[in-house]
Parts: structure tokens; sequence; C-alpha cells
């Protein structure tokens, strides 16, 4: 009973480590390139399929069949589908929108809600700070990019930290 409760807690360590990894290493190539490489984010839904194949095989009272889960899954959809909308409106770039599914993969429901919040909302005050410097100082009006995925992994990392309960519990 102990060995598949460290089990248990490996996989959580796994998920969160996968989590820091893929959406840091899209922090670094957005800020450098202005892009998301899909090769990135392709291998986290790989391994993280293979973590969700290796719990559902270890705790196959886990499998998404249960009202909660079927919740978290109704949630992501929803979230899936907002984001698609913000993309077909020119809001949010296509490697930033895979970015958020490969988030919502990991962990669906309230988590993923939560990353996309504060990831949402620090982007859009930075924005804004920027957008204010720049028409008071200059007087000239900002066109660019802001590094969406910068945002998204810093609340990644703040949701690991947490655990996912610091804005909205499911």
């Amino acid at each position: 009973m102990y060995i598949f409760d460290g089990i248990r807690a490996l996989i959580f360590i796994f998920r969160a480590l996968l989590l820091l990894i893929i959406t840091g290493i899209c922090a670094v190539t957005d800020l450098k390139w202005q892009r998301i490489p899909n090769r990135i984010v392709a291998a986290g839904f790989g391994l993280g399929t293979i973590l969700y194949i290796v719990s559902a095989v270890l705790y196959p009272e886990n499998i998404p069949i249960v009202d909660t889960e079927i919740t978290d899954i109704s949630y992501s959809i929803i979230f899936i589908i907002v984001l698609i909308i913000l993309f077909s409106l020119r809001l949010m770039g296509a490697g930033d929108i895979k970015l958020y599914a490969f988030v919502v993969f990991m962990y669906p429901g309230s988590l993923s809600l939560n990353i996309i919040i504060i990831s949402m909302l620090t982007a859009g005050v930075i924005s804004a700070a920027k957008l204010i410097k720049r028409h008071l100082i200059s007087g000239h009006s900002v066109n660019g990019t802001l590094p969406l995925a910068v945002f998204i992994f810093i609340a990644s990392l703040i949701a690991v930290i947490t655990k996912g309960e610091f804005i909205w519990r499911g």
C-alpha cells in the first residue's frame, strides 16, 4: 500500500516537472523567436500521455469516468473553445493556444483554470503598463506582441507550488 502511495506522489511530481519543463522551454523560445515550436508541445503531449497510461494502469479508479472527472473534462472543453475563439479574433497566437491546450491536458479542471486566469491577468497588467508607458512617454501607439508563454510558465510555477488552490477550487 505504501509503495503505491509513493508511486502516486512520483506521478504527481513527474506531471508537475513535465508541465514546468515544457512551459519553460516554450517561454524561452517565445522570448527569443516569438514562436512556440510544435515539436516541443507535441513532446509534452506524448510524455503526458505516457504518464496518464502509467497512472491508469496503477490507479484505474482515476480514469475519467467519475462525475468529478467528467466535470473537469467539461471545464477543459469550455477552456479550449474560449481559447479557439480568442485565436480566431487574433487576440492570441496558435502556439499560445497549443500551449494552453497542453496545460489543460496535463491538469484538467480547476488547476488549468487557475493557470489560464493568472497568466492572462499578469499578461494583461504588463500589456496595459507597456501601453500606458509607451503612449505617455512617446505618444505612439504600441504595435507588437507579448510573449504569452512566459506568463503561462510563471502561472504554472505558481500553480505547482500552491497545488492550484490560489484562485478557484473546482
